[in-house]
């Protein structure tokens, strides 16, 4: 071969590399589409790695001649191929879980930038799995830390304060966890209120409903977030008001409609308020008033929703019926042991409060609607969070029970609480 003839020879060789390189990166995108195309199958992206090194992707072994010192650097390279492969289905198993393209695409981009040997581009894999798990994956650490409220009122209705983390215990499924801290509301709570004004008010209850609402709202500040809502049959009316003194002017002049209560009005209120309340915060909390305790699936369903939100559930009915026999007078009750939405307060973290209207003493009727109205507002307004942390990060919801811890500042026995009944996995 005449020395004008190598360049030209070198130039076709060099030309047959790059024809052959792109091929490699050809293939291996196309396999790595196969790859992202099955996110848990990462099989046909592993054989890219290995065609990697059998083919001679790098370019040299394509263009030796058979010597005898290939075959010694085939055997070298089977050992390596072997190393490969083991490496390769550790990295396949992890691979598996990182289900998005993203974090795919980084790694390939990795392996071909870098243009390492294929026992070293599993090892920059591996390295880039351990990155992206902590970046992609960091709920995983935040899903541990979670927060909870609790209601705590002594026996005359008053909030209980002065609490700590310490005088709480608190397990989840079951399984005790640690209270980190427990802090009281700084500010008040945003509040729906549900207001029956259907033809089921008579005149007692209907002044009742009236004392309840006012005594409900007097216990909060001058400015705050209100929605005062009224349903019979349907949604009646729909009022957003952040002055206490305008919205108590608006419900002084509201009456009954005299249309008949419906379970359906009462679902399309409940639907309406989870839309009032937009994005959940801390503490908030819906107020109703119902002459009625039974709900259908779709309300049920709402307040189920609610709960998983945060949305703590309080209550006043003047339901007759689960009720035959009149309490004494001042006495009010929560009856959520028996009563489809006491059922549903309690879960929530609410309470739930029976009315009795049967006595004929307009005077003592109107006191106790008062009291009732006023130890409402202060279970809504007065909580503790509870800042907690869990050993494992829950996918299902489960049980949650608090328990107070007898102290020198407060008796259990002598304190009720009110807290959500499960915790849900975080979102």
């Amino acid at each position: 071969m005449s020395r004008n003839a190598q360049p030209v020879v070198g130039a076709k060789t060099v030309f047959a590399r790059q024809h052959v390189e792109r091929g490699r990166i050809q293939t291996g995108l196309q396999e790595f589409g196969k790859g992202v195309a099955n996110p848990f199958d990462s099989r046909d992206f592993g054989l890219v790695i290995e065609r990697d090194n059998q083919d001679g992707f790098a370019g040299n072994n394509l263009f030796r001649a058979e010597t005898k010192g290939r075959k010694a650097e085939q055997q070298n390279d089977e050992t390596k191929e072997f190393q490969a492969r083991m490496i390769i289905a550790g990295v396949s198993a992890l691979l598996a879980l990182l289900v998005r393209v993203a974090s795919r695409g980084l790694i390939f981009l990795t392996m071909k930038l870098t243009n390492l040997s294929v026992p070293n581009r599993a090892i920059a894999v591996l390295t880039a799995v351990c990155f992206l798990v902590g970046v992609l994956h960091p709920e995983n650490n935040a899903c541990l830390s979670r927060s909870t409220l609790i209601g705590v009122s002594g026996t005359d209705g008053e909030p209980v304060k002065d609490l700590t983390a310490a005088d709480f215990k608190l397990t989840v499924g079951g399984k005790p966890v640690s209270v980190q801290s427990a802090t009281p509301a700084d500010r008040p709570p945003r509040v729906v209120m549900l207001v029956d004004a259907s033809a089921s008010q008579d005149q007692s209850s209907w002044a009742a409903t009236r004392a309840m609402v006012n005594e409900f709202l007097e216990g909060f500040p001058d400015v705050a977030d209100f929605t005062l809502l009224t349903f019979d049959e349907k949604v009646q009316q729909v009022i957003h008001e952040t002055d206490r003194g305008v919205l108590q002017g608006t419900w002084g002049e509201m009456f009954p409609s005299g249309k008949r209560e419906s379970q359906a009005g009462l679902a399309e209120a409940i639907k309406k308020a989870t839309v009032s309340f937009g994005a959940g915060r801390p503490g908030d909390a819906e107020f109703l008033v119902t002459t009625a305790d039974q709900m259908n699936k779709e309300s049920e369903q709402a307040l189920r929703q609610q709960r998983a939100a945060g949305i703590r559930l309080f209550g006043i009915s003047f339901d007759q019926s689960g009720h035959p026999a009149p309490v004494p007078i001042d006495l009010y009750m929560k009856i959520e042991d028996y009563s489809p939405l006491g059922a549903a307060a309690k879960a929530s973290g609410g309470a739930w409060i029976w009315f009795d209207t049967t006595r004929r003493d307009a005077t003592a009727s109107l006191r106790s609607a008062t009291a009732a109205g006023k130890r409402a507002g202060t279970l809504v307004r007065n909580y503790f969070t509870l800042e907690v942390q869990l050993t494992n990060a829950i996918t299902k919801p489960e049980k949650l029970k608090i328990e107070l811890i007898k102290s020198s500042r407060i008796d259990a026995k002598d304190a009720a609480t009110s807290y959500p009944q499960e915790l849900f996995p975080c979102q």
